[in-house]
């Protein structure tokens, strides 16, 4: 919006309403077959996931006594479990029995991506059982029957 010469250094608005000018482009990074971005260092969550994460978020969320950029709250938006589910609700990515069939199957993945971290001097080898912890961790919470 142009609010006239003086806005930008003094703070002036000469041009009441402003005029408009071009619509600001968004830009968002490239994204694989499951929506997470293809840029970057691929830590296990992202090269063996069970959802799609994102930089950005629809709305901000409200969090009292928060002091924190909410342009930068992330969002992750799970994969269905089964193949039914990921039909019955249209999702275009593939569900999590899809991709892995089995929780061994997905935690051998995660290692296999870990290591190869590790090789890349990414990761610490330390952290590569706390890795696994973590990554089994959020299968079974994404895993466990519907309570609905």
């Amino acid at each position: 919006m142009d609010y006239g010469l003086e806005f930008a250094t003094r703070g002036i608005i000469s041009k009441e309403p402003p005029t408009l000018g071009a619509p600001y482009t968004i830009l968002v990074p490239q994204v694989d077959s499951n929506g997470n971005e293809t840029a970057g260092i691929r830590l296990p969550h992202i090269a063996v996931p069970l959802g799609t994460f994102t930089g950005w978020n629809y709305t901000v969320p409200r969090f009292a006594n928060l002091d924190y950029l909410g342009g930068l709250v992330g969002s992750f938006i799970p994969f269905a479990q089964t193949r039914v589910g990921r039909e019955a609700s249209r999702d275009p990515r593939p569900a999590i029995a899809e991709l892995y069939g089995t929780k061994g199957v997905y935690l051998d993945r995660v290692r296999q991506a870990a290591e190869s971290l590790v090789a890349q001097r990414f990761v610490r080898r330390e952290d590569l059982d706390t890795m696994l912890e973590d990554s089994a961790r959020h299968w079974d919470f994404l895993m466990q029957p519907s309570q609905k």
